[in-house]
């Protein structure tokens, strides 16, 4: 394997669901056609797998369209590509942490109604 000016040692992807092509974009463009997406998903993959990287396929979630990849990257700013929109761990973390206190509060009271 040839030299590479990067190294991915894992990647988690979750496979495109069909309400894909409801989520939210950032310019409206129209709505993602779903085989194409899940070819382009299918093809990132194969990039992945490429690098070496350790690949863990999720199923779809077709209740959460929206955020289909998140990149992390040690130093964002230097990333050879895609660097505007990739997390540094700390930003990631923080991400989680965010999410997980939604989380909690959105299904508080949820659980709370059950338990009665």
């Amino acid at each position: 394997m040839p030299a590479h000016s990067y190294r991915f040692t894992h990647a988690v992807t979750r496979a495109p669901g069909a309400s894909i092509t409801q989520g939210l974009r950032d310019v409206d463009t129209g709505a993602p056609e779903l085989a194409r997406f899940q070819a382009h998903h299918a093809a990132y993959i194969a990039a992945l797998r490429a690098t070496g990287a350790q690949v863990s396929e999720l199923p779809a979630l077709d209740d959460f369209p929206d955020g289909v990849f998140v990149e992390v990257h040690p130093d964002p700013e230097r990333a050879l590509s895609d660097a505007t929109t990739q997390l540094s761990p700390a930003r990631a973390e923080a991400l989680l942490a965010s999410l997980a206190a939604l989380r909690r509060v959105v299904l508080s009271p949820l659980v709370e109604r059950n338990e009665r």
